[in-house]
This record gives structure tokens, sequence and C-alpha cells, in this order.
């Protein structure tokens, strides 16, 4: 009888054991993956933060440089018929001008493209062409038709003012413009 009840003890004694090792392996095992979660989602939110700062950067490098390659003056003769209208994107493009875009010459872009010499591709609207900033930045420029459509001068403000205001990672940039009587373009990154 004092056998058994040995027995039990020690069958009792070694299930307790069992169990409280269970109970062990399983809190190191949660313990585990939670804090390699942690780690993990620390590590993203530093890298983020790395590449946000770079950005950032990046783009007030390119900017300062696109400013100080560009001249603000516009020398054109306009007929009378198109003053009004001309007026009018003038004003845009002046108010477009403040938040972000710069105003390129067309000397500007033939130095960028080397006289237009590697075409992308062309479009409704325009032809595309392959450039370069003089501190090596690839740029695309958008030569939009010579025509004195109403419809084509609404498309080219359309896209000023809407890509000239979004600054999203996965968008091009619209690094600038060039609105002259002989040339009406778009500088993209």
């Amino acid at each position: 009888m004092r056998r058994r009840r040995r027995r039990r003890r020690r069958r009792r004694a070694i299930i307790d054991v069992e169990r409280k090792n269970k109970k062990k392996k399983y809190n190191q095992s949660v313990s585990s993956i939670v804090g390699g979660i942690v780690i993990i989602v620390v590590a993203i939110a530093i890298i983020r933060c790395v590449q946000k700062t770079r950005m950032q950067s990046r783009n007030t490098s390119v900017q300062t440089t696109v400013r100080s390659a560009a001249t603000t003056q516009l020398d054109s003769a306009v007929n009378a018929d198109t003053k009004v209208d001309m007026a009018t994107i003038e004003r845009f493009l002046d108010d477009i001008l403040k938040e972000r875009p710069v105003r390129f010459t067309p000397q500007n872009l033939i130095d960028f493209t080397q006289n237009y010499t590697k075409k992308l591709c062309s479009g409704g609207f325009g032809v595309v062409y392959q450039g370069q900033f003089p501190n090596g930045v690839q740029i695309a420029v958008k030569v939009l038709h010579k025509t004195q459509d109403k419809r084509a001068e609404e498309q080219f403000m359309a896209e000023v003012g809407t890509i000239g205001r979004t600054y999203r990672i996965n968008l091009v940039q619209l690094y600038g413009l060039c609105f002259d009587d002989t040339l009406k373009a778009l500088v993209y990154e």
C-alpha cells in the first residue's frame, strides 16, 4: 500500500515536472517569436527613416541644381490674337512656379538633350527625348507639338498643374517646364 502511494506520488511529481517543462518551453517560444517581431518592426522603421532622409536630401540637391541651370527670362514675340490666352497661361505658370518646378529656356533644353538627339517615344501630344542635367541627373523632356490648339494648351496646363504639385516616390517628378512661342516642353526626372 505504501509502495502504491509512493509510486502515485512519484508519478504525480513526474507529471507536474513535465507540465512545468512544457509550460516553460511554450513561454520561451512565445517570447522568442514576439521579440523577433519587435526587432523586425524596429528595423523596418529605421530603414524607412533612412530612405526618407536620403530621398529628401537628393530632391533638395537636384532642385538646387535645376534652379541654378535655368534662367527665368522669357523673350517672346506674341501676335495679338494669342495675347489673351498667353497671358492667362503666363499667370497660371507664375503661380505654379512659386510652388516648385523650374522654368527653362529653349536653349537650356537643347543643351540638356544635346540638340534632341535621343528620342525615347512619341505620343498624341508630343515627343519625349532623353537628356541630362549638367550634374549628371537623367531627365526626360516631353516636347509638345507646335499647335495653337486650345486643347493642347489645356493639356499642358493640366499636366503642369497635377504633376507639378504631386510629390510621390512612385511617380515621376516634374523638374520644370519651358513655355515659349517656339517651344512648349515638360522636363521630368
